[in-house]
């Protein structure tokens, strides 16, 4: 793969910039590796209490630095800059602690894509939390964010040797990597036609009847049967954990939409609060989520990057439609912009739809 861009010198990135949270920190890293391209990051989080990095985060950079290579500055707990100058990906067997509860799945996001980009095989493990409020679920990651990666060419796989709940984690997340062979755009379509809604939820280490209330409460809220429904138990978990989850599959994506229990929190309002949002989704008439349209982006515009001169194949286009944008989103479009050549266009249209699509810079 060779990502086009104007120069080796750093390039600076405002972690304190638009949502100003950890994903500047994740996909500048992604976006430096690929493109081989110096990071200097300021401010991390600085709209973050505490601001700087936390532990997730600095899994992220010593996961970078591990897979190409890269020369940084002492950072750690706490640090608010870091310099980062990438060398070449080296595919491998891996293996990374966070050492709490954060995210795997994030973990996975910032090098899997780097590493689809060597020329043999890889493993990862990456041990953490794998159900996190504030994070994809590996549900999310595995069944919606994946199988789109794949359909770009992508072939990362994924599983989950054990789940991790907050506060101790203690979950694991292993990946399987193999190098890309031609990258392919993705148009997603305006509507789509869900052909299965089920919902399903994960009990850890809690009594059965919260499951039963839980799904119970959900599908008489939205008039869905109960013959998709499904309860996963985990038995043995560090942490206990609650996680109930709409799953909306059609020919092109399957959208997964999450709303996790916590202690005090009666299961009923858990089933309602998922319901509300399951049926503002449907009735949108959106296709992608909030969510997942704030991460195919940096896929995406790896595919419209990728640049073969003698086969010109660099002239590539990606779109989807979705809601309004997240802030996450818009500041993801920013990064991208900075990094790539390439252009987010951006169309508004009626009742909140929001149509992108991803192309090369003019020349």
């Amino acid at each position: 793969m060779n990502i086009a861009f104007d120069s080796q010198e750093p390039i600076t990135v405002d972690g304190g910039q638009g949502e100003g949270g950890g994903q500047v920190v994740r996909t500048s890293l992604t976006l430096s590796m690929v493109t081989g391209r110096p990071l200097e990051l300021i401010n991390i989080r600085a709209n973050r209490n505490p601001s700087g990095l936390k532990r997730q985060h600095l899994t992220c950079v010593q996961a970078a630095a591990a897979i190409s290579q890269a020369e940084t500055n002492d950072v750690r707990v706490g640090s608010s800059e870091l310099q980062f100058t990438p060398g070449p990906i080296k595919s491998g067997d891996y293996r990374f602690d966070i050492g709490t509860a954060g995210s795997t799945t994030l973990v996975a996001q910032t090098i899997a894509l780097p590493l689809s980009m060597t020329h043999a095989p890889s493993r990862v493990s990456i041990r953490g939390g794998t159900y996190n409020t504030m994070a994809p679920p590996f549900d999310f990651f595995q069944t919606s964010y994946l199988p789109l990666l794949r359909k770009m060419g992508f072939g990362i796989h994924a599983q989950m040797a054990s789940p991790g709940f907050y506060p101790k984690g203690g979950g694991e997340l292993d990946l399987r990597i193999q190098p890309f062979v031609n990258l392919k755009t993705l148009a997603l379509p305006r509507k789509a036609e869900w052909q299965k809604k089920a919902v399903h939820c994960i009990l850890g280490n809690l009594p059965k009847h919260i499951a039963e209330t839980e799904i119970a409460t959900f599908t008489r809220k939205l008039g869905w049967g109960k013959k998709h429904a499904r309860t996963t138990t985990f038995h043995d978990c560090l942490s206990p954990g609650n996680v109930l989850m709409a799953e909306l599959k059609s020919e092109e994506l399957t959208e997964v939409i999450t709303e996790f229990g916590k202690q005090g929190l009666p299961a009923e309002k858990v089933a309602a609060k998922l319901a509300r949002t399951t049926k503002s989704f449907l009735e949108s008439g959106h296709v992608v989520g909030p969510h997942l349209a704030d991460q195919l982006l940096l896929p995406m515009a790896m595919v419209v990057g990728n640049h073969d001169e003698t086969s010109n194949q660099g002239l590539k286009t990606c779109s989807f439609w979705t809601g309004p944008l997240t802030e996450h989103a818009t500041t993801h479009i920013k990064l991208l912009e900075q990094f790539l050549p390439l252009q987010v266009q951006i169309k508004e249209h009626d009742q909140g739809t929001v149509e992108l699509t991803l192309s090369p810079a003019p020349q």
